[in-house]
């Protein structure tokens, strides 16, 4: 029950392939992915102060994309950055 990056993003992972995802769950998880993001977009493991995990900052995006294919709300402040860093 950790709120690193890794485990943050596994937990939304799960809560977006459940029938019935959890809302309470999902801005939980969108909650402390925001306390986690640095300003160029990238995600840090434990805070935005950070450094820049790349792979885990990867992973974050992949589940984003996935959440917004599958029809759930992803808040722009995630995402809008991240597509820069990622570029």
């Amino acid at each position: 029950p950790y709120y690193c990056l890794e485990q943050t993003t596994s937990r939304l992972f799960a809560a977006s392939f459940s029938e019935q995802p959890s809302m309470d769950t999902i801005q939980k998880g969108y909650n402390q992915l925001a306390t986690l993001q640095k300003f160029d977009g990238s995600f840090s493991l434990w805070a935005q102060n950070g450094p820049t995990e790349a792979w885990l900052t990867l992973y974050a995006a992949d589940m984003l994309q996935l959440m917004k294919i599958k029809g759930l709300d992803v808040p722009n402040a995630l995402t809008q950055n991240l597509n820069a860093w990622i570029k």
